[in-house]
């Protein structure tokens, strides 16, 4: 008995709704969980919840949104549904008929995920506290300026305390 390995003639993974899922949610991933890349959206999660993470995944999500929409159904099958292509400069891995595929997960490519969310993370912590520690000393001038008047008021009562008393 031999295995079919030909993709079915319909996929249960619509090209349309993986389009519609990187458009309006691809910055979060979603549309890698629906096409099976699971690492590739817990990536795209960590990395949008860094912040400035959003400015990779947003852009990532709007080229995959165009790649779906252009790619023929044939196509998008097989590089997304069989091969589970998980990012755009990737070449989707080759899979068993039993849809399994030896580690093709780029250890690289996540360890450096991870150090880039990590880095950003630093990055924005950083900007933070340069913004704090700059609105701190506008307060400080602010302070200073309200003492002068203060001060400028009260010799003002002072000399009107005298003319006053003359």
């Amino acid at each position: 008995m031999s295995q079919n390995t030909a993709p079915p003639a319909t996929s249960p993974k619509s090209r349309t709704s993986a389009a519609l899922l990187a458009i309006f949610l691809g910055t979060f991933g979603i549309h890698q969980f629906y096409l099976g890349n699971k690492v590739s959206g817990i990536i795209r999660i960590v990395l949008t919840l860094t912040f400035y993470g959003a400015f990779i995944t947003g852009p990532l999500a709007l080229i995959e949104f165009v790649m779906y929409l252009t790619a023929n159904d044939d196509d998008f099958h097989e590089n997304y549904v069989v091969r589970r292509k998980a990012w755009p400069w990737s070449t989707p891995s080759e899979r068993d008929a039993d849809g399994t595929s030896e580690t093709t997960t780029n250890k690289t490519l996540i360890i450096g995920a991870i150090a880039g969310a990590v880095l950003l993370m630093f990055i924005g912590c950083v900007a933070m506290i340069a913004t704090i520690g700059d609105d701190l000393g506008r307060l400080d001038r602010i302070n200073d300026q309200m003492d002068r008047a203060l001060d400028q008021n009260d010799r003002a009562m002072d000399q009107f305390d005298r003319l006053l008393g003359e």
